[in-house]
């Protein structure tokens, strides 16, 4: 019992500490509109650098929480969307470079799209078996006493506006 309990709040510091990098890498990083072309370019170019690394420390942070739980559902959910939101950087990078997609390889933003989409089975799959836990039939709302219960931390971690 002592052991699962530690497990699980290890797990979600590791869980809040990729979210403060997460949190971090949103925070809208100044580029100066009247600046040359060849300064926006570099101000782009280190601005795509720095949430790409905060966006790299929440995935370890992530990966770090799932080695300790490996159940540890906030963790797969929050690891999903980490993929997501660095695949959508990679493309929106790449469409703002004006790259020729003829010759730009893909493989690694797809990769990242496809990681986050196995998130939200995961999320789907999680919600079908809370569902069945109680017994609950799927167009109906379950006791909200035990669905406060079980998705307190996820609904916190969803709200967070950063």
């Amino acid at each position: 019992m002592v052991t699962s309990k530690f497990q699980e709040v290890s797990a979600l510091a590791f869980l809040n500490w990729g979210n403060v990098h997460m949190c971090a890498a949103r925070k809208r990083i100044p580029l100066d509109d009247n600046a040359s072309k060849e300064v926006m370019i570099a101000q782009l170019q280190l601005a795509y650098d720095w949430v790409k690394e905060k966006y790299a420390l929440a995935g370890e942070k992530y990966e770090e929480a799932l080695k300790i739980k490996p159940n540890f559902y906030e963790g797969l959910f929050a690891l999903g969307h980490q993929h997501f939101e660095t695949a959508k950087l990679q493309w929106s990078f790449t469409l703002a470079n004006k790259v020729d997609l003829e010759t730009w390889d893909p493989t690694e933003t797809i990769k990242l799209f496809n990681n986050a989409s196995r998130g939200v089975i995961v999320d789907r799959e999680f919600y079908n078996g809370v569902y069945q836990l109680h017994n609950c039939p799927r167009h109906l709302t379950c006791d909200q006493q035990s669905f406060t219960a079980l998705y307190s931390r996820v609904t916190m971690q969803k709200i967070i506006d950063c």
